[in-house]
Order: structure tokens, then C-alpha cells, then sequence
């Protein structure tokens, strides 16, 4: 397991959202596993706004997963928040094979009559995986361990055409990686 998690300021919170969110989509994107579990805040004031996340993820299987952002603005809390669900529904309606692995609601109301805002946030696993042949020879490397150790560590378990055929890659590539694993 291991956390990992952003927190940004901006004039405005979806100033602060839009760093967050792209800052932990471009990590997400190189890290395996899952995500488990996501916490979240935002906060606004005179100041200027902060929005943090952080982010568990489990597991070493390779996974598509992101972060979803919306922040709204309306005229009364019911307002802001329709329209921040409104939002966040058509993003979703984008994805196909999605599982919701977590999410955070909070809106915000200023002083000044008719400014609220709502933020939603939704992090999601894409269900099938990581296509295998896009991930870097570090990422096959890690992966083929973690398989090794699902088989007792016996590489004479793999059956090395397949293992590079879902890899997208060469016979003499894995057995490459597995003398620099550490099994000959």
C-alpha cells in the first residue's frame, strides 16, 4: 500500500481543483494498483482557496485510475449543488467501466448574497486494467515479480511465450527482466 496525494492554492477553488486534479492524474498514471480509499478537503477565504487529496491505493496489478473534479457555482446551496451534480454526472457518463472508489461533497457560501459553491470529487478505477503493452519495462519488471511471487517464485512456473505475447514484447525481453529481478 502507499498514499500519495496533492494540495494546491489558487485564487479560487477550481483554480486549486484543476492543479490538484492534474497533478495526481499524471502520478496515477505511473503508479499500480488500485485506489482503495480518498480523502479530501477544501477550504476558501479572503485568501484565496486550498483544496488537498490524498489518495490510497492497494495492490500491484496494473489499473487505469483518475480523479474527478467539478466545483459550481449558483445562487443558493440547492442551486450550487444541482449544478455541481449536473457536471459531475456528464463526466461520468464518459466513462465506461467504472468503479467509484471514492468521494467528497462540500459546498461553500460566502458572505456575499447568491455566491455559493459546490465542489464534488469522485476517484475511479476503469475496470479491465492497464493495457500491458504500454507500461514501461520498470512497470513489467514489477509486475512480473509480483506474479513471481504469487507462483512461489518459480519462473520455470511462467509460461514465458504468454507472459510476452500480454506484454506486447519478446521472449528475450522477459528473460531479460527476470536476471535483472533476480531469477535465472
Amino acid at each position: 500500500m502507499r498514499i500519495i496525494g496533492s494540495c494546491k492554492t489558487g485564487m479560487d477553488v477550481k483554480g486549486a481543483l484543476d492543479k490538484v486534479e492534474e497533478e495526481l492524474n499524471t502520478e496515477l498514471q505511473g503508479v499500480p494498483g488500485k485506489i482503495v480509499d480518498m480523502r479530501a478537503n477544501v477550504e476558501a477565504g479572503l485568501g484565496g482557496a486550498v483544496v488537498e487529496i490524498m489518495i490510497l491505493i492497494d495492490g500491484a496489478d496494473p489499473a487505469n485510475k483518475f480523479i474527478l473534479g467539478v466545483n459550481e457555482k449558483g445562487i443558493s446551496e440547492e442551486h450550487a449543488l444541482k449544478r455541481a451534480r449536473d457536471e459531475m454526472n456528464k463526466r461520468l457518463g464518459s466513462i465506461d467501466g467504472g468503479v467509484l472508489a471514492g468521494f467528497y461533497v462540500k459546498t461553500l457560501t460566502t458572505p456575499v448574497p447568491g455566491r455559493v459553491f459546490s465542489t464534488i470529487l469522485a476517484a475511479i478505477n476503469e475496470e479491465g486494467g492497464r493495457d500491458l503493452g504500454t507500461l514501461s519495462s520498470e512497470e513489467r519488471r514489477t509486475r512480473l515479480q509480483y506474479i513471481l511471487s504469487l507462483l512461489g517464485n518459480d519462473p520455470k512456473a511462467l509460461n514465458i511465450s504468454r507472459v510476452a505475447e500480454l506484454f506486447g514484447t519478446t521472449r528475450n525481453v522477459i528473460y531479460s527482466d527476470l536476471e535483472r529481478i533476480g531469477h535465472r
